[in-house]
């Protein structure tokens, strides 16, 4: 006996399907192209076979899945552009705080600075005014511990007038005080000197030893470049100032007179011994 072919149900006027890639034009199946999906196979289904129950509630599950996946990509992209314009405003803020900070210090340092005008300064530099009658203050900076250091003091023809010798002395700022005597005894010249210093440890290695040169802060300049004190008549940054401090006779006396000895600006002078 022939069995009459039973035509599908519920799938009059409709095209027939396409391509899943066809549903939305790309490669990605969205929530739409996967519920068309899922009425199409209904409506197609065969009647004598028809989808089981488990089967359509598995595939309503991955429907589930696959809205979920798409509404947690969505969170995610939205996280991300909150979490972008966060890093911009941060970045701005730190900005606009370290433009801030700057100005602060830069009004601290100018603030502090022009108290410094009368007092006794020590920065970096070997040149050193005998005036005739206090001891002149041989100071330096260690960077670490010597067992021995040896002050030589020089003329203005370089010649080495006077060696102080110190022992066991600890990093950081030090002054030798000089008589304005050489190594006879003999009174010495008023007027400008230099000195250089070498520093050893235990085992006779060398050490960073930075001479410093004394004085009295005159005036005080501000410009591009930061703060700058006059100290003897000459331009030191301010952030190179070791040590601060009233000044003493013997300085403010050689203060005057270093001016006119025509100290560099970088407080070194240049000595036939040192070059």
């Amino acid at each position: 006996m022939d069995i009459p072919t039973i035509l599908p149900t519920g799938n009059e006027g409709l095209p027939p399907p396409e391509p899943a890639g066809a549903l939305t034009g790309g490669q990605n199946l969205g929530q739409e192209d996967f519920l068309l999906m899922l009425v199409t196979q209904l409506n197609n289904q065969d009647p004598l076979n028809p989808l089981e129950g488990h089967e359509f509630a598995a595939q309503l599950a991955q429907f589930t899945s696959v809205e979920q996946l798409l509404s947690l990509n969505d969170t995610l992209a939205g996280q991300s552009e909150m979490f972008t314009l966060l890093a911009e405003t941060m970045s701005d803020s730190l900005m606009a705080q370290g433009e801030m900070l700057t100005r602060l210090a830069d009004s601290l340092n100018r603030s502090s600075a022009t108290d410094l005008i009368g007092l006794s300064v020590d920065v970096p530099g070997n040149a050193v005014v005998w005036g005739g009658a206090e001891p002149a203050s041989l100071a330096f900076e260690l960077g670490a511990p010597a067992t021995a250091v040896q002050v030589t003091i020089r003329n203005e023809n370089g010649e080495a007038v006077r060696t102080l010798t110190l022992d066991g002395l600890e990093a950081g700022l030090h002054d030798a005080p000089w008589d304005g005597t050489d190594a006879d005894g003999n009174p010495l010249p008023e007027g400008l000197y230099t000195f250089d210093i070498q520093a050893t440890d235990a085992d006779g290695n060398p050490i960073n030893a930075t001479p410093l040169m004394q004085g009295i802060v005159d005036r005080v300049g501000f410009g591009p470049g930061g703060v700058v004190v006059w100290v003897n008549g000459q331009p030191v940054n301010y952030n190179d100032i070791r040590s601060i401090g009233w000044p003493t006779e013997d300085v403010m006396a050689p203060a005057i007179d270093a001016s006119s000895q025509e100290v560099p600006k970088d407080g070194v002078v240049k000595t036939p011994a040192s070059e």
